[in-house]
């Protein structure tokens, strides 16, 4: 598959699209190392052939070119800009984050609203007494994705720890794109999320009162899996769902469990 670019001012961004006869559109937004490869498997998905398929790399990632500010809010309104143009003409559409990929997504709201619903695959989402320190496990070492370039055998462990399996192709292309990426990207992404340089994300989801599938792999080994347990947002089915057998990457680690649910969802908040 071919990628496609799009121009955000003087920059452009890269993605994949599938089924491009489809009227109605899933974007699909990838965390931090990766690249819009982390949604293969649901890019090539048969439950999926209904809907118009379009994968970003974000800024500074994959094919896309580096852009001049890396903060949540900053790729949250790139992403949105996206969306906005590539979106057919009086289509729907629902957007997809996994991981960091889900703080982009809920930062796209602060800047139009046009979304059907939101997908946010392994969260992290933060916003009001909820910060990393509620989000995160504790003691893990999360070094190696803010850090301009680790070791290979340490990006294959962290990659490892996300649920990744070794000597997979998933794990590949984690490394492929981990070293793709501009290195300025993963230090400027810290110093962001240190300074407090995001949006209440939990207030944005609440305000934009979307349908939210929210999913967590349940052998999860980065984030907590029950942060989001007594937080109110506009759950679908009124409840969080945690996969069996996956773990942060639980698109990748149960991709077919994790497609039905998305055609679902899809199939129910577009109408």
């Amino acid at each position: 598959m071919k990628s496609k670019q799009i121009a955000i001012g003087q920059h452009h961004l890269a993605y994949y699209e599938q089924n491009s006869e489809a009227d109605h559109t899933i974007f699909f937004v990838h965390g931090n190392c990766t690249s819009s490869t982390a949604w293969k498997e649901q890019m090539s998905s048969p439950l999926l052939k209904d809907y118009r398929l379009v994968a970003f790399d974000l800024p500074a990632h994959g094919q896309s070119s580096t852009f001049p500010s890396y903060t949540m809010p900053a790729l949250g309104e790139v992403i949105h800009t996206a969306a906005s143009q590539l979106n057919k003409k009086g289509a729907q559409y629902i957007i997809a984050g996994v991981s960091i990929g889900t703080n982009v997504v809920a930062e796209s709201l602060a800047y139009g609203q046009e979304a059907a619903g939101i997908v946010l695959a392994g969260p992290c989402i933060v916003g009001g007494s909820i910060g990393l320190q509620e989000v995160a496990l504790p003691d893990i070492d999360l070094h190696v994705g803010f850090v301009e370039a680790a070791p290979v055998d340490e990006v294959k462990t962290y990659a490892i720890l996300a649920g990744l399996a070794e000597n997979s192709s998933q794990l590949d292309d984690f490394v492929t794109a981990y070293y793709q990426a501009d290195k300025a990207f993963r230090p400027a992404l810290w110093d962001s999320i240190i300074s407090g340089r995001h949006s209440d994300e939990i207030g944005l989801l609440q305000k934009a009162g979307k349908p939210a599938l929210v999913i967590f792999g349940a052998d999860e080994k980065i984030c907590d899996i029950n942060y989001l347990d007594n937080v109110r947002l506009p759950l679908w089915r009124d409840k969080i769902f945690k996969i069996p057998a996956a773990g942060h990457l639980v698109q990748s680690n149960q991709p077919g469990i994790f497609s039905q649910y998305l055609k679902e969802f899809a199939d129910e908040v577009i109408k």
